[in-house]
């Protein structure tokens, strides 16, 4: 259970990126920030201006408030003070209590009390939305950088008459409301490169929608039809964006690191709306469609990871896009992934200040996906988490990002669209809302409190029932938290594989997987391999058989062929192959080498299926494909010449994912040097030099292929050394050293090889 904790741990902070780290916070409108302890709070920092200026300086040690020691957690406990404080029976006053017995009034704002049902009928919220909102639209620099429109959808989100005159008058003079089709167009044919629109596309074409839908002003349609064709020729084959878009001269792929979701989920949900304002076009409607494939893949399994790969069950939410995804859903009316996510999101109240690179679209978008859920949750929600956007408020009226205003993000935007879920003004929060999917106030404790839940406390019976568990986080736990229990249990589990349900089969499989203790699961190997081969069970359940029985070898060897005849069954539903995706790595995971291992024993399935693999819009799959291929004999290289080099060129524009090309590289260039096939390096520079994928992931790929060859790479390092972009890509990084050495052995003309092209090897020929 030790090591789970520690997975768990790094997990968590490679979703959190920087956010966990980060010491100094804003403590809200008294002006000061501070460092926090288990008990205290130490300033280090002070407005000039603030109410904290003059009353207490950088280096004191704030140890309780309003006559009360920290007791837990003292940003929490301010946070509730200063709530307190603007009330009306404290009139503002805000008392610290300072390290060595001294004490510090502050003389805050008063706003009011919120009332229990806030941010429903509460005057406090109320009072909050009218001043943020009205410092917004006398900040005329803040609404002019407001590239993503946060701002403006906030000032609609009011529903203030004044506000809305505001926009009325101003929004559809921003240059971004009135965007150039052609240049557009261009962008996403490959004639201009238009920077990072895939995060600002899409949050503009939502405004330019929802102001739209909210006032009838038609001078903008143009707008959004311009961002909603533009955007649907931009997406990939995967149905998702990036920082930029695809483009013909990308091979319809994204550049860089390629998929990226925080961005795609706006883009899907502006395209929802778009539709909405009227706009038809066969492409919209396709792109649309995709994305909602694409997202539902993720319904039951977890959180939405950073691009394209597997559900993340460590977490409930992802930096909001649990919450993105749930508006998007319910957009679209796929109630039961937009039951799911808005559920997920809920209960990740209490971690907002996680997410890669920064947490603002947690802040954002979270608060609002468990809206979907209905006013009780949204009630709930608010309560849970108020404290956070309590100390996010900054002494002159502004909301803010932890004290931080960022460029591009109108962070007092965030604040008015979350306070004003129950204004339902714009369908981002909540207007002519799904109300089936709203939750009962019965259920209310149980969804929030789900993220809670204290395993160690439970009993095995209470463990095992959490195994049918519908959310896949509990079901993660109950399985490691059983794992680290004693007792007479283990025929149990045995039983839910043969008898469970669905869920209950692939938690009690996964229980005999990964790091179970092998006296435990070699009992239990006979058991898990009947349910691999029982063609009447659930293709999913099958699969997960062969993911936990290639931990135990030799015994898992035996179902190998098994394993290679459930890739090629079919599969109704899983129009992704994300089971097949499974088994890929399944295969690749219980051997390196199957020949040397002896468990090619039927060369026709094997290759049928490495021929699917090869075909598998995932590049995980793909290179699985060429891994199981590195050490064939040579002699059988004509029955698999074509999907060699198709899957080492990574060409294909209907990939999924397709940037990381290491992944085919490597095993592809060890296999086709081995065969002594001399175009290997010369299309690993193609690859190299496509505008698709990102540079330093290809470099360390295409490194090891010029490695494999040695002094037969020395034409293809020539090409790279005359190109100065490709050469700078390689003599920087972790691959510089073994570019050089290679270098360095191509040059010294020595151990040249013998080498046939690939159409000789295609047609038998061996190099000798």
């Amino acid at each position: 259970m030790k090591s789970m904790k520690i997975i768990l741990t790094l997990c968590l902070c490679f979703i959190a990126g920087t956010s966990l780290l980060h010491a100094k916070h804003l403590l809200g409108p008294t002006g000061m920030f501070g460092s926090h302890g288990k008990m205290d709070i130490k300033i280090t920092k002070i407005d000039k201006g603030s109410p904290a200026d003059g009353k207490v300086k950088v280096g004191d040690v704030i140890v309780g408030v309003n006559g009360a020691k920290f007791q837990s957690d003292p940003r929490r406990e301010i946070a509730a003070a200063i709530d307190k404080s603007e009330g009306k029976s404290m009139r503002g006053r805000l008392t610290l209590e300072l390290k060595g017995g001294k004490k510090a009034e502050l003389k805050l704002k008063v706003y009011g009390d919120f009332s229990r049902t806030a941010p429903v009928n509460c005057a406090k919220t109320d009072a909050l939305v009218t001043a943020v909102a009205e410092l917004l639209i006398s900040d005329k620099k803040q609404l002019k950088d407001d590239r993503m429109a946060i701002g403006w959808l906030g000032l609609m989100a009011t529903g203030d008459k004044k506000h809305l005159r505001f926009v009325k008058a101003n929004l559809p003079k921003q240059e971004w409301a009135k965007p150039d089709r052609a240049r557009l167009l261009d962008i996403v044919n490959g004639g201009k490169d238009g920077g990072y629109v895939g995060w600002y596309w899409g949050y503009q074409l939502i405004a330019l929608s929802e102001y739209y839908l909210l006032t009838g002003d038609k001078s903008v349609l143009p707008g959004i039809e311009s961002y909603a064709i533009a955007l649907s020729k931009g997406q990939d084959a995967a149905g998702i964006w990036g920082h930029r878009m695809t483009s013909p001269n990308r091979r319809g792929r994204l550049p860089g690191y390629a998929h990226i979701n925080q961005p795609s989920l706006t883009c899907f949900m502006g395209l929802t709306l778009a539709q909405a304002c009227g706009v038809k076009d066969p492409d919209l409607q396709r792109a649309i469609e995709q994305c909602r494939g694409f997202y539902n893949t993720f319904v039951g399994k977890g959180t939405i990871p950073y691009g394209v790969s597997r559900a993340y069950d460590g977490a409930y939410n992802n930096n909001g896009m649990s919450g993105s995804a749930a508006i998007a859903m319910s957009f679209v009316g796929d109630k039961k992934a937009a039951k799911f996510f808005s559920r997920q999101v809920a209960t990740a109240y209490d971690q907002l200040e996680s997410g890669h690179a920064t947490h603002f679209f947690n802040v954002l978008w979270s608060p609002l996906g468990a809206n979907v859920a209905g006013p009780e949750v949204t009630r709930e929600y608010h309560q849970r988490s108020r404290w956070l956007y309590t100390l996010y408020r900054s002494w002159d009226g502004r909301f803010t990002h932890d004290g931080n205003n960022q460029k591009s993000l109108c962070t007092s935007g965030t604040l008015l669209l979350n306070y004003c879920t129950p204004r339902k003004q714009l369908f981002i929060t909540g207007k002519k809302a799904n109300q089936t999917l709203w939750a009962k106030k019965s259920e209310v404790e149980g969804i929030m409190n789900l993220s809670q839940i204290d395993y160690p406390k439970l009993s095995v019976d209470e463990l095992l029932e959490m195994f049918g568990h519908e959310a896949p986080q509990v079901r993660r736990r109950a399985v490691w938290t059983l794992r680290d229990r004693k007792g007479n249990f283990l025929g149990k589990v045995e039983r839910l594989i043969l008898k469970g349900n669905d869920l209950e089969q692939q938690s009690a499989i996964g229980f005999f997987g990964w790091r179970c203790p092998t006296e435990w699961a070699l009992p239990r190997i006979k058991t898990m391999g009947k349910v691999l081969r029982d063609s009447s069970e659930n293709v999913e359940v099958r699969a997960a058989a062969a993911a936990s029985l290639v931990w135990y070898k030799p015994q898992g060897l035996a179902y190998y062929n098994d394993m290679l005849r459930l890739v090629l069954e079919d599969k109704p539903g899983d129009s992704f192959g994300l089971i097949n995706h499974s088994l890929a790595i399944t295969l690749e995971r219980i051997s390196k080498n199957p020949f040397g291992d002896g468990l090619v024993t039927d060369k026709d399935l094997f290759y049928k299926v490495t021929h699917k693999l090869s075909q598998h819009p995932r590049l995980g799959a793909r290179g699985a494909s060429l891994q199981m291929l590195k050490h064939m004999p040579a002699e059988d290289f004509p029955k698999v010449a074509d999907d060699v080099k198709r899957t080492f060129i990574n060409g294909d524009p209907s990939s999924h994912s397709y940037s990381s090309s290491g992944v085919t590289l490597r095993p592809g260039g060890e296999l086709l040097a081995r065969l002594g096939i001399k175009e290997g390096p010369e299309w690993a520079v193609e690859v190299l030099d496509a505008g698709d994928g990102k540079g330093s992931f290809k470099a360390n790929g295409v490194v090891s292929v010029l490695t494999a060859y040695g002094a037969n790479a020395k034409q293809a390092i020539e090409v790279i050394k005359a190109d100065p972009k490709l050469e700078h890509l390689l003599t920087r990084g972790r691959w510089a050293k073994a570019w050089h050495a290679v270098v360095k052995v191509a040059e010294s003309g020595k151990e040249v090889k013998p080498m046939v092209s690939f159409e000789e090897a295609k047609k038998g020929k061996l190099a000798q």
